[in-house]
């Protein structure tokens, strides 16, 4: 009826490192069947309060799936690397960084997270062998 791929929930696993980009991007594919069923007169009949997300509140998981998503495809390609480089961890703490600068688009939400990612990531790998092990890398 409603056309969408017939997918269950994903849930949040700490131990999954791309574990909340799945769900939010599961939630958002399948957001028209969970209202749908939430609104169901049936289901209404049973339960009083339901609460069903906002537009706003959609706007927000489509916006925190975009910051997440340079996460998720780095964590994807290390985690295929049959032999992962040292080296390789400079340029992409780079690249997380780079992609997680404010934007004047960016809503509170979404500005919250990337300082969250950016608080997080800066401080780590740092040590000077890391810097040496990338340029000894990038000389061969």
């Amino acid at each position: 009826m409603l056309q969408l791929p017939s997918h269950k929930l994903i849930h949040d696993v700490p131990t999954r490192w791309n574990s909340n980009y799945d769900m939010l991007e599961r939630y958002l594919e399948q957001q028209a069947a969970i209202y749908s069923a939430l609104t169901d007169k049936t289901l209404k009949k049973n339960i009083r309060n339901i609460v069903t997300s906002s537009d706003a509140d959609v706007k927000i998981a489509e916006e925190v799936l975009q910051v997440l998503k340079p996460l998720k495809t780095i964590t994807t390609l290390l985690s295929t690397e049959t032999t992962p480089s040292v080296s390789m961890i400079l340029p992409l703490k780079t690249r997380i960084l780079q992609s997680m600068a404010p934007s004047e688009d960016d809503c509170t939400v979404t500005r919250d997270v990337k300082a969250a990612i950016r608080g997080d990531l800066n401080p780590r790998y740092t040590a000077p062998l890391i810097y040496k092990t990338t340029f000894i890398d990038l000389l061969h």
